[in-house]
């Protein structure tokens, strides 16, 4: 088991690909919740500007942790927000509010954020990732 934090000595979270990914994603959800068709659902809007936004939080967090067993537990949770983004995109498309092509664009963009963020986490705590794990889940994402 891992105790030292890599945080990456060859640079910052800013520079890992996935956190550039998940700025240039919540910098996207902003502009596509800007459009009128949300005002009638503030609190979709707010929970899908949110929820995008907190994908680099929770790395920015993970970076300043002490271990990189307690950096993938953030992660972990920057994996969930990615995957909530993918149910708050369904409502939207639903409620009509996005077209189906805004829906399967952001879509495969928090589907490669989720990935990618899987291996990240499987790089800090390669063992960590089957312990704990649920019979019914799969392993990959």
């Amino acid at each position: 088991m891992s105790t030292h934090n890599r945080n990456f000595s060859h640079g910052k979270v800013e520079d890992l690909q996935v956190f550039q990914k998940a700025v240039a994603a919540a910098d996207a959800i902003f502009a596509l919740t800007a459009k009128e068709t949300f005002d009638a659902h503030d609190e979709l809007r707010m929970q899908m500007r949110t929820a995008s936004g907190r994908i680099q939080a929770h790395l920015h967090e993970g970076a300043g942790q002490t271990t990189d067993k307690h950096y993938a537990h953030y992660v972990g949770i920057a994996r969930g927000s990615a995957k909530e983004m993918k149910g708050h995109l369904r409502r939207a498309l639903g409620y009509g509010f996005i077209s189906e092509t805004e829906f399967q664009s952001h879509w495969r963009v928090y589907d490669e954020l989720a990935a990618m963020l899987t291996g990240l986490k499987r790089y800090l705590d390669p063992e960590g990732e089957m312990q704990g794990k649920r019979p019914d889940r799969k392993t990959a994402d």
